[in-house]
């Protein structure tokens, strides 16, 4: 399977593809009242987010670079958005990074666990 998204073209092996919609829904519980009463609006509309888990495997040097691309995902400038990619079937993925996590390790040179997480978004 090839997974990429935009600055890195091999993402290693994606372990994970989990999706989150969330309605944002604005809540104002009743008080002395039981939660039935409770009035919502749905004032800031939903948000989505994709979260990718994966391991990375090569050289030292080739993990380091890797290491690199990911933390370059976030630079304080996103102004664009970024797209995943894979051929699971699943449609292209386009938002802005909201988080990168990466893990090594002790003595395992050759292989780093991450977790990229991706809110989508307009262009």
């Amino acid at each position: 399977m090839t997974y990429s998204i935009t600055g890195i073209a091999d993402l290693g092996t994606v372990k994970s593809e989990s999706f989150n919609k969330d309605a944002n829904l604005f809540k104002i519980p009743m008080p002395r009242e039981d939660s039935d009463e409770a009035i919502v609006f749905d004032l800031f509309g939903p948000e989505a987010t994709l979260r990718i888990e994966g391991v990375f495997t090569g050289t030292n040097a080739q993990v380091l670079t890797f290491i690199a691309s990911l933390q370059g995902l976030i630079n304080g400038a996103q102004d664009t958005n970024v797209d995943y990619l894979s051929d699971t079937g699943m449609p292209a993925f386009s938002g802005r990074v909201l988080s990168v996590n990466w893990s090594r390790d002790e003595g395992s040179i050759s292989m780093v666990s991450y977790t990229i997480a991706i809110m989508e978004c307009a262009a």
